[in-house]
């Protein structure tokens, strides 16, 4: 339960970080993975916008960066 609480913030911030840069670094992207392979308790909501993000990082309309 401990861990549900702490993905929250970081999901969202981070992916309304990544959104509006239209950046994501090798670190975020790392995390975002990390909690769909991890099977953390993340919101449906959160799961789709972070596959989302993958996605757009994927087709090269998110620039990856270090």
């Amino acid at each position: 339960m401990r861990a549900s609480n702490k993905v929250k913030p970081i999901v969202s911030s981070t992916l309304e970080q990544i959104l509006s840069s239209k950046q994501v670094s090798r670190h975020q992207h790392l995390q975002l993975t990390s909690i769909l392979l991890s099977n953390q308790q993340v919101t449906d909501a959160d799961r789709l916008n972070i596959n989302r993000v993958l996605e757009k990082v994927k087709a090269g309309q998110i620039d990856l960066i270090d």
